[in-house]
């Protein structure tokens, strides 16, 4: 008798540039040409959030950068990304910090 093994689960690391558009973006869409990083848990699996900027046609980060507009700072987030989004902003940064809730308006899921 042999014993059956199965293999073990993979665990695929989702990257951006996996996050490509679904459809043609409006130039109208609140998010279209604007950078968006996200901290902390969301409403929704942070894939989906990425996934909805991007369709609206804007671009998404892992960090917080000079040419990032808008931080979306969920629930248990760290400092690190809000403290450089603050820095940014007593800069002269043009960036918004939206909540999860406010986010989710935006994007209209």
């Amino acid at each position: 008798m042999s014993l059956l093994r199965v293999p073990e689960e993979k665990y695929y690391r989702i990257t951006l540039k996996d996050i490509v558009p679904r459809k043609e973006p409006d130039p109208s869409s609140f998010f279209y040409k604007t950078h968006v990083v996200f901290t902390g848990n969301l409403p929704i699996p942070r894939i989906m959030a990425m996934q909805a900027v991007v369709d609206q046609g804007g671009l998404v980060g892992n960090t917080v950068t000079k040419r990032t507009r808008y931080l979306v700072r969920g629930k248990n987030s760290g400092v690190l990304k809000n403290d450089q989004a603050n820095e940014a902003k007593a800069a002269g940064q043009d960036i918004t910090i939206l909540s999860p809730e406010d986010f989710m308006t935006k994007v209209c899921l």
